[in-house]
């Protein structure tokens, strides 16, 4: 609490684990006729000045409950380090939490002005005068920085080496310690947890690029790293995402997905493989290059017992660099200054590729998925070091629960659990954690509903139509069939315009759009993006009246096409 002795004040306090923001600022009326501060005796000098007395206009006033992300279950009473930042100008004032503004206002109120502050306390932990029966705050406060124009205050440190103007109410507070106790695992179902990196605590902790190239690792600058451990239980899923802000294009985004259960980066732009080999051990990290001739560059370390670098320069995309050429480009570099993490330091662990749409209503702009549909990641974190510290899950738990009911199919508690199989009737083969249905004659969730099968002839189509089209970023479509028709059209899927059956040719309008084909008994799919066609041709014979399970992905990076046990793939078709 910033207390000032004009009747004002800024407030941060905790309700129900959420940031309340109250604010109590003078109001005035700037004058436009001087006032008479000087005597008719001062010299002729002195009274070229004129002094300009604004009048009182009473207070303007905020009290606003603030979530760190809106859309997220975000709360700050969650064991974690959280960082506030309160900034006022003349025109304006800015609450952040984490990096992401959570409250703005413009001060324009015709001839009304808010006045500053007049310091008089600052007041850390909880106001000593208020009530006896209110809850004081119990946690840590690693930094408090006070800044005016440019005389910048650490409250902490010069509390500590001053001897007189601070005084302490209660219990004294003590110094922060790491918990020596081992720190249980988490099991997470159909649901995330939002993180926030710590922030290193020396130059040289943690060491970048995991120790390796120690002679020229400390020209890395804002470097960040995550290591895991973990049990997947689904072999496809998004694993994690570290950002800045979600709802901002320019924001970088780095994600971890796992294909097949390979370990993949993703990022805005392009996607990265990690390692060949199935690995449930994992280390991420990333930090930036300062190049004499102003050159700026981003690499990315990950992998475990071997170690991947990926390398860009000038915001230019990542590409692979062995480490011999990462040595050669840090002993070029110069000595970086420290600023803001590449990729931010909030972390969401879990969920699905899918998870901001579900939560912002729209989904995150040009992640480079290879995902498609949802996919919910199911499993157990065993370990998690975010920059170099292990992370307790347990007060994150009892915040996320405390706060929120767990739906049916979610799964959020301590310690690991076995994985469990799907119950699937009829045949139905659990894959990801889900009952697949399409080798039976039924459907529905454990494959005991009977399916419907469509019968068609020459003459019939069936259509479906969005309620408002839109490119999709990814398209996933999974059916079984049967025919004995060698020539024909099975499936055709595009976006605003149209799409003709007869010349088989997509509006140039908005041409993104798919197409299958039987082509002489053979399955033939086509893509259109951005007016550009690409093919890709099953030899696979399908013409023969029996059923056939057909599974299509396709990503601004690939095209997988699952034929039965078959898989047909084009990479890069962007």
């Amino acid at each position: 609490m910033f207390l000032g002795c004009n009747d004002s004040y800024y407030e941060l306090s905790l309700k129900a684990g959420l940031l309340h923001l109250r604010i109590r600022l003078p109001a005035e009326v700037p004058s436009d006729q001087p006032a008479e501060a000087i005597s008719p005796t001062t010299s002729a000098t002195l009274a070229a000045f004129k002094w300009f007395q604004s009048a009182r206009a009473g207070h303007l006033s905020v009290r606003e409950t603030l979530h760190a992300f809106t859309g997220l279950e975000s709360r700050l009473d969650d064991g974690q380090f959280h960082d506030l930042l309160l900034e006022r100008s003349p025109d304006q004032i800015r609450v952040s939490i984490d990096e992401n503004t959570v409250f703005f206002q413009q001060f324009s109120f015709d001839k009304i002005r808010p006045g500053f502050l007049e310091i008089h306390h600052v007041v850390l932990g909880s106001f000593p005068d208020k009530p006896a029966d209110q809850k004081g705050f119990k946690g840590q406060i690693r930094q408090a920085i006070l800044q005016v124009d440019d005389t910048t205050l650490n409250i902490l440190r010069f509390a500590e080496n001053s001897l007189h103007g601070f005084e302490i109410a209660g219990t004294p507070p003590t110094k922060c310690v790491t918990k020596s106790v081992p720190f249980s695992p988490v099991s997470l179902r159909q649901i995330y947890l939002l993180l926030r990196l710590p922030m290193p605590l020396t130059k040289s902790s943690p060491p970048p690029l995991f120790n390796k190239l120690p002679m020229q690792a400390n020209h890395i600058h804002d470097w960040q790293q995550i290591e895991i451990d973990f049990d997947s239980h689904s072999e496809n899923a998004l694993l994690l995402l570290l950002f800045h802000r979600l709802g901002q294009l320019s924001a970088p985004l780095l994600g971890v997905e796992l294909r097949g259960g390979i370990p993949w980066l993703v990022t805005q732009r392009q996607s990265l493989e990690i390692s060949a080999e199935k690995s449930n051990l994992l280390r991420v990290g990333a930090g930036k290059i300062t190049i004499p001739g102003r050159h700026e560059a981003a690499i990315i370390a990950a992998g475990y017992t071997t170690i991947k670098y990926f390398v860009a320069i000038d915001s230019n995309e990542f590409r692979p660099a062995f480490e011999a050429e990462v040595a050669g480009v840090l002993e070029s570099a110069s000595e970086g200054y420290g600023g803001t993490a590449l990729f931010g330091r909030n972390l969401l662990l879990g969920g699905s590729n899918w998870t901001a749409e579900g939560e912002f209503g729209r989904g995150l702009d040009h992640l480079w998925s290879g995902l498609g549909r949802r996919r919910q990641f199911i499993g157990c974190i065993n370990h998690l070091k975010l920059n170099g510290e292990v992370v307790d899950f347990e007060p994150i738990i009892r915040s996320r629960l405390r706060h929120r009911p767990l739906k049916r199919d979610q799964q959020l508690q301590a310690g690991c659990r076995p994985r469990g199989n799907c119950i699937c009737q009829n045949g139905g083969t659990c894959v990801d954690g889900e009952c697949n249905c399409l080798a039976t004659a039924f459907s529905g969730e454990f494959c005991h509903i009977p399916a419907k099968i469509l019968d068609f002839d020459k003459e019939h189509q069936l259509r479906l139509r969005f309620l408002l089209p839109h490119r999709l970023e990814a398209t996933e479509v999974q059916f079984a069939f049967k025919t004995r028709t060698r020539n024909a059209t099975l499936l055709s899927s595009y976006s605003q315009g149209s799409f003709s059956l007869k010349m088989k040719f997509f509006n140039v309008i908005q041409p993104d759009g798919m197409s299958v084909d039987l082509i002489k008994g053979c399955l033939g799919v086509m893509v259109m993006l951005d007016g550009r066609e690409y093919r890709l041709n099953i030899p696979d014979q399908v013409a023969n009246d029996e059923w056939h399970i057909l599974r299509i992905l396709r990503t601004a990076s690939l095209l997988r096409v699952h034929l039965d046990e078959k898989v047909y793939e084009k990479g890069e078709i962007f």
